[in-house]
């Protein structure tokens, strides 16, 4: 088993100021139940590590020939990483609340709301009112 993985738990105990989901509920949100204490975990570990994973990109932009290629090889790993506790973070969501697993788009709102909808999420409700809906 790789280091990382044996060292998510201890990672996610040591996780506190929680990271809030930014989206306010929208008119076609149906409520399913507020995050855990574990979903608030898995989604503030993730949120942190695609920020340094976005960091991490923008040092790699700008260095010098001498360590691009280690700053590259940073970026992808902390890429890759975000996006692995992205995907567990959506199914652990789902395996909360099994009634999200026949649902076709589900998100999290501010206050740590679980929700879902009957229309894809387009983004937030300013660039639907803008660009309209794309969907």
């Amino acid at each position: 088993m790789s280091n990382w993985l044996k060292l998510l738990p201890t990672e996610l105990s040591l996780v506190d100021n929680f990271v809030e989901p930014e989206d306010d509920m929208q008119s076609n949100d149906n409520y399913v139940g507020d995050m855990t204490t574990e979903l608030k975990e898995l989604y503030t570990l993730w949120k942190r590590l695609s920020e340094v994973a976005a960091r991490s990109k923008v040092d790699y932009e700008f260095s010098n020939a001498s360590t691009k290629e280690a700053l590259l090889a940073k970026w992808a790993e902390l890429r890759e990483k975000a996006k692995t506790l992205r995907y567990i973070f959506w199914v652990c969501v789902q395996d909360e609340f099994p009634e999200l697993w026949s649902r076709e788009s589900i998100g999290v709102r501010r206050g740590f709301k679980v929700v879902w909808s009957e229309e894809k999420d387009s983004g937030p409700e300013f660039f639907r009112q803008v660009f309209g809906d794309t969907n």
